[in-house]
């Protein structure tokens, strides 16, 4: 099922008008493109500065996770922490993550990713356990877990102290330090996420007010 910000990730026609000749070709005919090659272009090292081919990896992506091809997967999981090109900042690694149901596209391989739902667990798990700490890309793999886990969040944290016991060296400090932040975040989203509701039911207009004179 499509989370709420799915309409604000631009669509993959859209996406690469105005790309180098090459990708051009590659983006504007996606729909002929085959699963298949989908997954060679997305297994490609691209130029991350590039934002042109950063479009167009994302919108391969998203054809990728709309099928729920597997396969995509660990491809997804390399840009976890690679912001929108379309929004003209990069948030670097003392970033501020947003709500997890609320990205409003600032990270899209998450949106894509947790498409998957539970298969994309395993995946998330190993991307926090690659990275030498809780980088930026290991908080978003927490969040992105803790999202599919959102019908019962003790279970994500339960998900990733286990795997952390498992682990050994780096790989497990990570792992707990995934668990630790996942806790403490995700009450902290929980609450920002009440505080936004309730904001938008105050600045809503009142029936008396909505109603013809």
């Amino acid at each position: 099922m499509k989370v709420l910000l799915i309409a604000a990730v631009l669509s993959a026609g859209s996406l690469c008008a105005q790309t180098p000749l090459v990708m051009q070709m590659e983006c504007k005919d996606s729909a002929a493109i085959s699963p298949d090659e989908r997954i060679a272009l997305l297994a490609k090292e691209i130029n991350r500065s590039d934002k042109q081919n950063l479009e167009c990896m994302f919108s391969f992506m998203d054809d990728l996770s709309r099928s729920e091809d597997a396969r995509a997967l660990p491809l997804i999981a390399r840009y976890l922490d690679v912001p929108n090109p379309r929004l003209e900042k990069d948030l670097g690694r003392g970033a501020k993550i947003g709500h997890p149901v609320l990205f409003g596209g600032r990270f899209p391989a998450i949106i894509y990713i947790i498409e998957y739902r539970k298969e994309a667990i395993p995946v998330l798990v190993q991307a926090i356990a690659s990275e030498p700490e809780l980088t930026l890309k290991a908080k978003n793999a927490t969040l992105g877990l803790m999202t599919v886990e959102a019908p019962n969040p003790p279970e994500g944290v339960r998900l990733l102290a286990e795997a952390a016991s498992r682990a050994s060296g780096i790989s497990a400090d990570t792992l707990s330090q995934a668990a630790r932040f996942a806790t403490t975040t995700w009450e902290c989203h929980l609450i920002l996420a009440r505080c936004e509701g309730a904001l938008a039911l105050a600045a809503a207009p009142s029936p008396h007010q909505t109603q013809p004179k």
